[in-house]
C-alpha cells in the first residue's frame, strides 16, 4: 500500500513533470525549445545591457555578485558576470549534494534500518534488543511505533537485556556535520546526523496551560526519557496571554540535552510549540524505540545505550526508508539541512570514498569525485558539509551552471529537476516570481550574508536554460535582495533571444 507521506511529493513530482492545464494555458502558442541554435550576439547584448542595469541598482552595485546563464543544449554561455570567482553557495549547495547523490544511488535506492536480538525465547527477546541502520533519514516515531507493534503482533512481550543502537557504517560517532561548530545555536535545522537517526534528530516541544499558579505541562514529540526537561513555566492566574521560550542545552558530558522551558502561560492560552535539535542520536534513537515498545505492552528491562551489534544475532525486522528522491525532493523544495548532512554521511559509505569510507571526509570526496567527473569541477572549490549552512562552501557560478548543464543531459535529469522549488508553485518558491508561474526551476540559499538562486528556467524565445546567481556580502541583510535576484530571475525569462 502507498505510504500516505509520499502523497504530497508525488503530486508535487507530477506538477514537475507534467504540466497542470493551467499552466499549458499559459504556453499555448510559444514556440517549442530552439535552443539548438546558437543565440546572436545582438540578442545576447541585449540581456546583458538588462541583467547590468540591474546590477547597477541601490545596495546590490555594493554587492558581491556571480551569475552565469547557459543554453542546457547547446551550452552556449549567454550572459556571465564575474562567474569565476567563488562565492558562498549558501543551500544552493544543496544542489550539489542532490546531485552527487542521484548519481552514486539512483533515485528508487533506499536505506534500511534493522531490529537484532541475541535470541528469542517464545515471548521473550533473551539479551539485548540491536539496532543498526544506513543513515535513513526520513525515520519517524510512527516507524517505530509500526515496528513495535509487528514485534507484539508476532508475541514478543519483553526485551529482557539492553536497547543498544549502533553507529554501524557511520565511523566514529561524528554527529555534527563540518562547519557547524561555528555557531552553537539549539535550532531544528542544526541538528545532528546518525546511522539511526529519529523525527530529524529534533523535538517538538509543546507547552499548555496548567492549573493557575502551577507549573505548565509540558509534553515531547517524540515522546522520549532521554532528553530532561527543566520546567520553568508557571501558569497565571487568569487571562490567555503567554510568554514562553524553550533551550535545547547540551550535557557536560556532550551525551546527553536538557529541555528548559522558561515563561508563563494563562489558563485560557492556546499551546504553543517550537522545535529543538537533540544532541545524541543513537541513544535518542533508541529511547524513542524503548517508548514504542512500551506503548504496545512490550516491557524492556534494559537501558538504553550506543553500541555495537554482535556477529552472532538473529534479526527481527527490516526496514526499507522512503526512496532516495522522495528525500531529495523534501531537501530542495525545503531547503532541510538535516536531510542534505544524512545524504552527504550516506555518500561517505559508498566504495567511492576510498580509505576514507565511514566519514564525512569520505563524502566530500565522492562528491569532489563527482562534481570532476561531470567537468563542473573548479579549483576554488571547498566543500565543507552537504547544505550549506554557515561559512566554508566555496563554489562558483559558472562552475554551479556547468553542473546543471550536466544534470540536464544525466540519466536522472527527470529525477533531478523533479527535486527543485517551480516558481510560483511549491517549496520555497511558492510565493516568488509568482508573475513567472512554472517557468522556473530552482534552489534557493539565504543567510544573513548570501542570497542564491540556482536551476533552469524556459525563456520566452523558446530557450531552455540553466542559470545561477549568487549575491555575496551584501551591504544590508542578504534576504532584503530578493526582489533584486528575481528581477534578474524574470530578465533570463523574459528574454526572446
Amino acid at each position: 500500500m502507498l505510504n500516505p507521506r509520499l502523497l504530497p511529493l508525488l503530486l508535487l513530482a507530477a506538477l514537475t513533470l507534467a504540466p497542470s492545464p493551467l499552466l499549458l494555458a499559459q504556453d499555448a502558442g510559444k514556440p517549442a525549445v530552439v535552443s539548438s541554435t546558437q543565440a546572436s550576439p545582438a540578442s545576447i547584448k541585449a540581456l546583458a545591457g538588462k541583467i547590468d542595469g540591474l546590477l547597477a541598482g541601490k545596495h546590490i552595485k555594493d554587492t558581491r555578485v556571480g551569475i552565469h546563464v547557459m543554453d542546457v543544449h547547446s551550452g552556449q554561455v549567454l550572459y556571465t558576470h564575474d562567474a569565476q570567482k567563488t562565492y558562498n553557495p549558501a543551500s544552493n549547495a544543496k544542489i550539489v549534494t542532490a546531485a552527487a547523490a542521484l548519481d552514486a544511488f539512483g533515485p528508487h535506492h533506499t536505506f534500511a534500518t534493522r531490529l537484532y536480538a541475541d535470541s528469542v525465547d517464545g515471548e521473550s527477546v533473551k539479551g539485548n534488543l540491536y539496532v543498526e541502520g544506513e543513515g535513513d533519514g526520513f525515520l519517524l516515531w510512527e516507524d517505530m511505533l509500526d515496528w513495535a507493534s509487528t514485534l507484539k503482533t508476532r508475541g514478543i512481550t519483553t526485551i529482557s537485556g539492553d536497547i543498544v543502537v549502533a553507529d554501524g557504517i557511520f565511523k566514529d560517532a561524528a554527529y555534527l556535520p563540518p562547519g557547524y561548530e561555528q555557531k552553537s545555536e539549539d535550532a531544528s535545522y542544526r541538528a545532528p546526523v546518525g546511522s539511526v537517526s529519529v523525527n530529524f534528530n529534533a523535538v517538538t516541544v509543546y507547552v499548555s496551560p496548567g492549573e493557575a499558579g502551577g507549573p505548565a505541562l509540558i509534553r515531547l514529540d517524540p515522546p522520549n526519557t532521554h532528553l530532561v526537561i527543566q520546567n520553568d513555566v508557571i501558569t497565571s492566574a487568569s487571562g490567555a496571554a503567554r510568554r514562553l521560550s524553550a533551550a535545547s542545552i547540551t550535557t557536560q558530558d556532550g551525551a546527553g540535552t536538557t529541555i528548559k522551558v522558561s515563561g508563563a502561560v494563562g489558563p485560557k492560552a492556546a499551546a504553543w510549540s517550537i522545535r529543538k535539535r537533540i544532541d545524541n542520536p543513537p541513544v535518542f534513537a533508541g529511547s524513542v524505540l524503548k517508548q514504542a515498545l512500551l506503548s504496545v505492552g512490550i516491557s524492556v528491562q534494559g537501558e538504553v545505550r550506543a553500541g555495537e551489534v554482535p556477529s552472532k544475532k538473529v534479526t527481527l525486522l527490516s526496514h526499507a526508508s522512503e526512496p532516495l528522491i522522495y528525500v531529495l525532493m523534501a531537501m530542495n523544495k525545503w531547503s532541510n539541512n538535516f536531510m542534505a548532512e544524512q545524504t552527504l554521511r550516506a555518500l561517505g559509505t559508498t566504495a567511492g570514498a576510498g580509505s576514507e569510507r565511514g566519514s564525512w571526509e569520505g563524502g566530500i570526496k565522492v562528491v569532489q569525485d563527482f562534481m570532476k567527473s561531470v567537468g563542473a569541477d573548479d579549483p576554488g572549490m571547498r566543500i565543507m558539509n552537504g547544505s550549506g549552512l554557515y561559512t566554508g562552501n566555496r563554489y562558483s557560478a559558472e562552475q554551479l551552471a556547468k553542473l546543471l548543464v550536466a544534470m540536464n543531459a544525466h540519466q536522472w535529469a527527470p529525477e533531478f529537476k523533479a527535486t527543485l522549488a517551480i516558481s510560483g508553485v511549491d517549496g520555497t518558491l511558492g510565493t516568488r516570481l509568482r508573475d513567472r508561474r512554472g517557468m522556473i526551476r530552482a534552489k534557493t540559499g539565504t543567510l544573513n550574508e548570501v542570497t542564491a538562486l540556482s536551476g533552469y528556467a524556459r525563456t520566452k524565445g523558446g530557450r531552455e536554460v540553466a542559470f545561477v546567481i549568487l549575491l555575496n556580502d551584501p551591504p544590508v541583510r542578504a534576504w532584503r535582495l530578493r526582489g533584486e535576484q528575481d528581477d534578474i530571475a524574470r530578465a533570463i525569462v523574459d528574454w526572446e533571444g
